[in-house]
């Protein structure tokens, strides 16, 4: 009974606990952002490669 007690007292783990759950949800929402935005993004590509390629054409 004193084992549970003391478990329950103690807060040692508590702060890495939140800091990984801290660290867990930005890289769940940076994930979420990077698909969110990555077709806008691969579309900008295209258009500015299209337009180098118009303006220096390869031989």
């Amino acid at each position: 009974m004193n084992l549970i007690k003391r478990l329950l007292k103690e807060e040692d783990g508590q702060g890495m606990i939140e800091y990984a759950l801290i660290a867990a949800l930005i890289s769940i929402i940076a994930i979420v952002a990077i698909l969110a935005v990555g077709p806008d993004v691969k579309d900008l590509w295209d258009k500015v490669e299209a337009g180098t390629n118009q303006a220096n054409p390869t031989p």
